[in-house]
C-alpha cells in the first residue's frame, strides 16, 4: 500500500520502529495477558522514538 519508493526512503531506525509498533499492536490484540493500558503506553512510548 505504501509503495516501493516511500519504503526505500525510510531509514533503518524508522523501519525498525514501524515493525516494532506493528508487533506490539498485534500482541495487544491477540495476547490476553497484556492489559490495554500497558499496551497503549508501550505503543505511545515506541511512537515517540522517531520524534
Amino acid at each position: 500500500m505504501i509503495g516501493k519508493k516511500l519504503i526505500s526512503q525510510l531509514n533503518f531506525f524508522d523501519f525498525i520502529v514501524g515493525i516494532t509498533i506493528g508487533s506490539i499492536a498485534a500482541a495487544l490484540s491477540v495476547d490476553k495477558t497484556i492489559t490495554y493500558p500497558h499496551g497503549i503506553i508501550s505503543l505511545l512510548i515506541w511512537a515517540s522514538f522517531p520524534l
